[in-house]
């Protein structure tokens, strides 16, 4: 199935649009990539602010109330502490999960869109995509690693509060600080390479405050959590949140618009579903 006929894709995606504009940077032999093959960043404990800030004042009349691009499942907005952790710098690419299935510890993505990486000449480099929950799981575990938390996910894009004055309101809504998403920053609808992903890490101007590439855009990323409506009840302390419906994704993809970027933007998939749009990235 894919992930544009997604009952809460509205959201997040228009119709694929086959002839796009050229991104610069994005190429096809590597070059320009800031990608290290295996390479994490650390990401301190601490806390940070999760979920979305944006609020509305009650008393104001609808029509004269300002336009709200959060959704509710993003709230409440609310301090979370996770302990140190390691990210992948870069989503993991279709060369990194060769190596996985070469020692027949992950098995083959799909290939059942012109638009799945997986056996192309020339993206070797561009993220694996077409996979499910499961398999991004067994190829974090082969890594050494394991998938994401969702709280440990959105510390990474965003950047925890030892970064900033006053972290309540100074939280960023993108991975970078200086304003919405751009062509410069980001791999997402009308800023794609090809009407595909782009090579991995390709946009360095659009790193998390840590040094994760490609956190908004590129592929959507698998999370370990399973999805809740709201952020009641959630764990504070960076665990992982089960017992929901269907599984996590995170991050934007190369089909989505500027509002799917955000790093409170969070959307539930089933765990056997995959997506052209969709990869992932592992922690530990």
């Amino acid at each position: 199935m894919d992930i544009r006929s997604g009952s809460r894709l509205w959201r997040f995606a228009l119709p694929l649009v086959l002839l796009l504009p050229v991104t610069p940077g994005c190429g096809s032999g590597g070059a320009d990539s800031a990608c290290v093959e295996g390479a994490t960043v650390a990401v301190p404990g601490g806390p940070f602010m999760m979920g979305c800030s944006e609020t509305v004042d009650p008393t104001c009349e609808d029509q004269d109330c300002p336009e709200i691009t959060c959704q509710e499942d993003e709230y409440p907005y609310r301090e979370v502490t996770v302990p140190d952790f390691e990210i992948d710098q870069c989503e993991v690419s279709v060369a990194s999960y060769t190596a996985c299935v070469d020692a027949k510890a992950c098995t083959e993505p799909s290939t059942y869109s012109a638009n799945c990486n997986w056996g192309i000449q020339g993206r070797e480099q561009h993220p694996i995509n077409c996979l499910d929950w499961d398999q991004a799981m067994a190829y974090c575990a082969w890594d050494g690693k394991r998938l994401c938390t969702e709280s440990e996910w959105e510390k990474a894009a965003r950047g925890g509060c030892e970064l900033y004055a006053d972290c309540k309101t100074e939280s960023p809504g993108f991975p970078w600080t200086d304003g919405g998403a751009s062509c410069g920053k980001a791999v997402y609808l009308g800023c794609n390479c090809t009407g595909n992903t782009c090579e991995t890490g390709t946009l360095s101007a659009g790193a998390s405050p840590y040094g994760a590439l490609d956190m908004a855009g590129n592929v959507w990323e698998w999370i370990a959590d399973t999805y809740h409506e709201t952020y009641d009840g959630a764990p504070d302390d960076g665990t992982a949140w089960e017992g929901g419906t269907g599984r996590m994704y995170r991050g934007g993809g190369w089909i989505s618009n500027a509002t799917g970027l955000r790093v409170s933007n969070r959307v539930e998939y089933k765990a056997d579903g995959l997506t052209d749009a969709m990869g992932f990235r592992c922690c530990k």
